[in-house]
């Protein structure tokens, strides 16, 4: 009878599971990476981490919103030549984070050179803290084959509802969610003028005391780190637009990269700094996150630093 009853469930859920085979098959470009973390941009770099991980990386760049949508892989390109270049930046990626997740991805690229861009939203101690394991990520990411990774983070409504965003995500460069990498893995914004968020927009810098200034404590580990693989850190000071700036904040700007230098200088590391000049609103697609022409601009402006001694 148990028997028979089991039968019978299985031949009533069995057109489900064909039409749903089906519907994922047509759709599979559009189902997200495994939730290893709460953070779909960062699940996205590491399954693509993932499925590079044999190859030599020789300049990796590593961070916040602020490498994903704001370092120019053209201009990365330009400054350091025919080298392979990977970004890795996701949203919301603190500094301490930033500590935890970075030896995980050095371990496994070992990159001659490590880029850090940032501005002062990557110390905003209101912001939201990423869910992360960093044992976790670095069991994802030495597994062989992905579908390992999805049955080890199963959780089927979190996929399916997520298929419909992410056709707007991988399609649509004026959406801030956009994740449509390009061959390094950056994905620069291209939000029109009329589509900008104007709650976003209007988003001034941190001040001094919303600062968690613990974050450079992070980074000072960052730094010592990176020194003990060899490896070379560039830190990106990057700017806010022209129409939120004012003198508070530019006090508030020169203390920050100051003390970064303070921080990472010991260990032979550099800071290359955008916000020592105004930049134009034009540029940007909110407060702090540059539009396509803007990242390029303002990439070349920080690397042609790293040549001057």
């Amino acid at each position: 009878m148990v028997r028979r009853f089991v039968v019978e469930c299985a031949l009533l859920a069995l057109p489900i599971v064909v039409v749903l085979s089906i519907w994922l098959w047509f759709q599979r470009a559009f189902i997200p990476a495994p939730m290893v973390t709460n953070n779909i941009a960062l699940n996205a770099q590491l399954e693509a981490f993932r499925t590079r991980a044999d190859e030599q990386v020789d300049v990796l760049a590593i961070g916040s919103s602020n490498a994903l949508n704001n370092l120019s892989s053209e201009a990365v390109l330009e400054h350091f030549g025919p080298v392979t270049y990977r970004n890795t930046g996701a949203w919301g990626l603190d500094l301490h984070r930033l500590a935890d997740l970075a030896p995980v991805l050095v371990d496994r690229s070992r990159p001659k050179v490590v880029l850090l861009p940032c501005n002062l939203m990557d110390l905003d101690g209101s912001a939201h803290v990423l869910d992360m394991d960093s044992a976790e990520v670095a069991h994802a990411l030495d597994q062989e084959h992905g579908w390992v990774n999805y049955l080890t983070h199963w959780n089927a409504p979190w996929y399916l509802r997520q298929v419909r965003l992410q056709r707007i995500r991988l399609r649509d460069p004026g959406n801030y969610e956009y994740l449509g990498f390009d061959a390094h893995g950056a994905a620069p914004l291209e939000v029109p003028p009329d589509r900008i968020d104007p709650l976003r927009n209007a988003q001034r810098p941190p001040r001094q005391a919303e600062l968690d200034t613990a974050s450079y404590g992070s980074l000072r580990e960052l730094a010592r780190m990176l020194r003990g693989q060899g490896t070379d850190l560039f830190v990106l000071a990057l700017p806010y637009r022209e129409g939120v700036m004012d003198d508070g904040a530019e006090r508030t700007m020169q203390a920050h990269v100051e003390r970064m230098r303070e921080v990472v200088g010991p260990y032979g590391h550099r800071v290359l700094d955008a916000t020592d000049r105004r930049w134009p609103d034009s540029l940007f697609a909110d407060a702090g996150h540059l539009n396509k022409p803007g990242a390029l601009q303002v990439s070349r402006y920080l690397l042609r630093q790293a040549s001057d001694r």
